[in-house]
């Protein structure tokens, strides 16, 4: 998870963690942070990858 800081995209500070359970929802959390931008990169490991829903608040 990454956020604009106004010049360019960094990464999230104090991620729990991107788990990859199969099945159900992987829930992140992180340190709260202020922006008008966020984003998400996914990998592909041994098989596919995909992005079902993303909450931010």
């Amino acid at each position: 998870m990454q956020y604009w800081n106004g010049t360019a995209y960094v990464d999230v500070a104090g991620a729990s963690g991107y788990p990859t359970a199969l099945n159900q929802y992987n829930h992140v959390t992180f340190t709260s942070v202020g922006t008008t931008r966020l984003r998400v990169l996914l990998q592909s490991g041994a098989g596919s990858v995909g992005l079902l829903e993303v909450k931010a608040s």
